[in-house]
């Protein structure tokens, strides 16, 4: 049981780092401690890991050691053993549809992750606006089911609700997203901008 709830742990934390790649590239600050401090990569409360003794400080500790291979203080030879399956799966898997809206005339895109994540955008005048950003999550977010969507700096919750309701309407296939090990509901988080 206790190695099961391991491997659970390891495959989230391999999920979060691979999606730290990009996020982390593109801060030009001073260098990040850890990719799960708010504000960062994984600052959305996906470290924090309950039910799974063990899992957040793994993730916690991977996060750290991740913030400095992306941003080369470490080499990933450097990297704990524990941690080392974040570069050797690969990366994470991703779907993506787009199209163009004629009547506006923009193009937009739908991208999900394996890592539980995703994001809706827009493009007008060659400048794409990430208006939506998504969360798969185990339970119902309805709140008179018990559930809530997580946190997510700058960003609330507008809606939500059972996966396969939504995202066949949006050009998946079943396959597809199944292929991605997608949770079974999802939460929709705009901004002030969307």
């Amino acid at each position: 049981m206790m190695r099961r709830m391991f491997w659970v742990a390891l495959m989230l934390v391999l999920a979060f780092a691979i999606s730290a790649v990009g996020i982390a590239g593109a801060q030009d600050s001073e260098p990040v401690d850890n990719l799960c401090d708010a504000g960062q990569a994984w600052g959305d409360g996906r470290c924090n890991i309950p039910g799974h003794d063990g899992a957040s400080a793994l993730a916690w500790e991977c996060g750290f050691y991740m913030a400095r291979v992306l941003d080369g203080r470490l080499s990933q030879s450097d990297l704990p053993t524990q941690c080392r399956h974040l570069l050797e799966n690969g990366g994470v898997g991703g779907l993506c549809v787009s199209g163009y809206e004629e009547e506006g005339g923009y193009n937009w895109e739908y991208c999900f992750f394996s890592d539980q994540t995703g994001y809706y955008a827009e493009e007008y005048d060659g400048e794409w606006y990430t208006l939506e950003l998504f969360r798969f999550i185990s339970e119902d977010p309805d709140p008179s089911q018990g559930a809530v969507c997580p946190e997510i700096d700058g960003w609330f919750p507008s809606y939500g609700g059972p996966l396969d309701d939504w995202v066949w309407d949006e050009g998946y296939t079943e396959e597809e997203l199944s292929s991605l090990g997608l949770l079974p509901f999802y939460c929709a988080y705009g901004n002030e901008n969307s």
